[in-house]
């Protein structure tokens, strides 16, 4: 599994937005330097930090938060990560097409293939090779996300069993700036 962030937007609208209820705009202490830093003033991170502890309805502004990835994982951490859609879209590399087009290696697969089954998957039709291609093939998906979706995702996934899961709970935890928002 290959895991890549290209790239987080809406942070400062999200900034902006986690005072609006109350119209608190004017005691925001969170600077456009600290925004291109990967920073949040000390006074909006309290906010922001207790709007997330009293749930959902109360931390909307992490939905304006976006995280952009380039992910590479086999078809069966595909299946898990598509019951998350609210705050989630992806866009694939076409199986079809890859089918269609080429002859399977042993990277293709996670952790390898069976030098048997890929020569016997490289000698099927199109037909067969969709009906018998297994669940470790990896595919590409390029997925935005909100923070909210993220969080949901890493709390509900972080002590899964599949490794998979296990991997990009640990990716957001280590690599995502502002992860105190998706984590806490």
């Amino acid at each position: 599994m290959e895991i890549k962030l290209i790239q987080i937007g809406g942070v400062e609208t999200a900034v902006r937005a986690l005072r609006a209820p109350r119209r608190s705009y004017k005691l925001s202490d969170t600077t456009d330097t600290d925004i291109i830093n990967d920073t949040i003033g000390k006074e909006d991170l309290h906010l922001a930090l207790n709007l997330i502890q009293a749930g959902t309805d109360h931390s909307k502004f992490l939905r304006l938060m976006i995280a952009y990835f380039e992910i590479k994982a086999p078809r069966y951490f595909w299946q898990q990560f598509d019951t998350y859609r609210i705050g989630v879209e992806k866009v694939s590399e076409s199986t079809m097409h890859d089918l269609k087009h080429r002859e399977f290696i042993d990277d293709d697969f996670e952790d390898g293939m069976e030098p048997a089954l890929l020569t016997l998957l490289n000698k099927s039709t199109f037909q067969s090779r969709k009906h018998y291609l297994p669940e470790s093939y990896l595919q590409k998906r390029f997925v935005s996300a909100s923070y909210q979706a993220l969080r949901h995702i890493y709390h509900s996934r972080k002590s899964h069993k599949l490794k998979e899961w296990k991997q990009f709970c640990n990716y957001l935890e280590t690599k995502l700036p502002y992860k105190v928002f998706i984590t806490k």
